[in-house]
């Protein structure tokens, strides 16, 4: 939750202060001002880390015998990395964490939890992506979400604020089905052909994945 709670300062401090005012999009072009938003760079995914396919993720965290946060930290620690992030992106997470924690991190330490929290975030978006990328996030996916982190959700929101959602779904699916369980919200979800899903055509689906 703390994660959560810092993604969102992060986000708001960059919009407010920052200057990060690009429209959150996945393929739109990155920009080249000093400060940048995460979403303009999330299509190009695989210029940054080599994510590794989740099966294989999820068959090392079963052989090791980690579920949740620890099957999630152990996909993010295969993933590897194939070029140096943008400058510009992880000035702004430096910026706005230090802004959040009261200029207390040191720039050092706010640089390596900037790419730290960035890396989690592109691999959440590919990993997800690379399984459920028909299962668009919907409204009442995100209903669910705030119910979880103890909110309520209102439509008509920032991109932002969508994108908090949206980023806690997708790790939340993706831990799930690391760890062998119930995969949440999917069954919520619409599909690109406007179907509404089951719970036991998204198993089948992502079990033959």
């Amino acid at each position: 939750m703390k994660k959560i709670a810092l993604l969102l300062t992060i986000l708001t401090l960059c919009a407010l202060f920052a200057g990060c005012g690009a429209q959150y999009a996945p393929n739109v072009s990155a920009p080249e001002d000093a400060t940048a938003e995460i979403g303009d760079y999330l299509s190009e995914v695989d210029s940054y880390f080599n994510v590794l396919n989740i099966n294989a993720a999820k068959a090392q965290a079963t052989s090791e015998g980690k579920t949740g946060n620890d099957a999630f930290a152990l996909l993010v620690e295969l993933t590897t990395k194939k070029d140096d992030l943008p400058e510009g992106l992880v000035n702004s997470y430096v910026s706005a964490i230090q802004s959040a924690e009261n200029s207390t991190v040191s720039a050092e330490d706010a640089t390596a939890m900037a790419k730290a929290m960035i890396k989690e975030e592109m691999v959440v978006y590919a990993a997800y992506n690379s399984m459920w990328s028909e299962y668009a996030i919907n409204n009442d996916m995100r209903r669910e979400a705030a119910k979880s982190l103890g909110g309520t959700f209102t439509e008509g929101l920032s991109e932002g604020e969508y994108y908090i959602y949206d980023s806690f779904i997708m790790q939340q699916v993706i831990t799930a089905y690391l760890s062998g369980e119930e995969i949440p919200y999917i069954s919520l979800a619409t599909t690109e052909s406007g179907a509404e899903t089951s719970a036991d055509s998204v198993a089948d689906s992502s079990a033959q994945a």
